[in-house]
């Protein structure tokens, strides 16, 4: 892990300032790459879990839209 770490901080070279500007930059990607699994996983955690039925198709929305008249379906 930790020659993981070296290979994106970048040389050992320059001053504290500097290896510390690469630190944050290292822990600003991966605190937006968390940010955005999570809003990826919320989105589909509160697709799946929404109340009520959802319609699964076409079929699903007409019967949705209740019963048909009399001589309306396909026969």
């Amino acid at each position: 892990a930790s020659e993981s770490v070296r290979e994106v901080l970048g040389p050992a070279e320059g001053t504290a300032s500097e290896a510390a500007e690469r630190c944050l930059l290292v822990l600003r990607r991966f605190s937006e790459d968390v940010t955005e699994l999570v809003r990826a996983e919320t989105t589909d955690w509160m697709v799946s879990f929404r109340p009520g039925p959802a319609p699964l198709g076409p079929h699903a929305a007409a019967a949705a839209d209740g019963p048909r008249p009399e001589g309306a379906g396909s026969g």
